[in-house]
């Protein structure tokens, strides 16, 4: 058997077979070590899912995010500086005038009538402070005459009142007021026009005297008790003269 090498064949590859193990073993440690990576990125990912979400104190749970309840920027026109304090907050709208709160209406307060004067006999003098004196100058007893429209004929008696003013300004007798009451009840006595009836008119001048006539119907057993009050201004004191009628004479 002849130990010559061939010329052509060249020197032989040193360790050959040896080389092709080698890398042969080391693309089987490449696939295990991807095969094993694998698995262990699949159980990695299980225990993750299983893993209960952190509760309790000191446990933050992060914001969700939804949408935007923030109106549109409105764009700045160009070259324009935007305003002092501008925002992406919604402009509030300027506060109006409040509301007017409906006003309840208090309790009506009506004015204070004046005090009646101590009641004077009806053939006194009534001083009405410092400006007037009043004073009955006559009393009859007459049948009343009606003349007005729901005027009743009656019994009736006629008073003659005289008005002095004491006073330095004159003193106006249109709203002059006078009533008649009469009995123990003090019944309002009705007022008619006539017969002879006279009111109060006009301006009274100082140290001037005025006269008025006026009838009321006056039952003639209600006569012995008869209170006549005079208010010739409202709001000054009321002049009031009381005694017995009933032998007032005939008019």
């Amino acid at each position: 058997m002849s130990t010559r090498m061939d010329a052509d064949a060249g020197p032989p590859v040193a360790g050959g077979p040896r080389r092709r193990l080698l890398l042969l073993a080391l693309a089987l440690l490449v696939v295990a070590a991807v095969v094993w990576a694998l698995v262990a990125g699949g159980a990695a990912d299980e225990t993750d899912a299983a893993a209960p979400e952190p509760s309790g104190p000191g446990v933050t749970e992060p914001a969700t995010a939804g949408p935007s309840t923030s109106p549109p920027a409105t764009p700045t026109p160009q070259g324009a500086a935007p305003s002092a304090g501008a925002t992406d907050q919604p402009r509030t709208a300027p506060a109006g005038p409040p509301a007017e709160q409906p006003v309840e209406p208090g309790p009506v307060v009506e004015p204070a009538l004046p005090e009646p004067l101590p009641a004077q006999p009806l053939t006194e003098d009534a001083p009405i402070g410092d400006d007037a004196v009043a004073r009955i100058t006559r009393l009859e007893a007459v049948e009343g005459a009606p003349q007005g429209p729901g005027q009743v004929a009656g019994p009736a008696l006629r008073f003659t009142i005289e008005l002095e003013n004491t006073g330095t300004e004159p003193i106006p007798l249109d709203a002059a007021v006078v009533n008649v009451t009469y009995g123990q009840a003090a019944t309002p006595a009705t007022e008619i026009s006539g017969p002879g009836r006279v009111p109060f008119a006009g301006q009274l001048p100082p140290g001037g005297r005025a006269t008025a006539s006026l009838v009321f119907l006056v039952p003639v057993e209600e006569r012995g008790v008869v209170s006549v009050a005079l208010e010739y201004r409202f709001g000054v004191p009321i002049a009031v003269f009381q005694g017995s009628a009933a032998a007032a004479p005939a008019g």
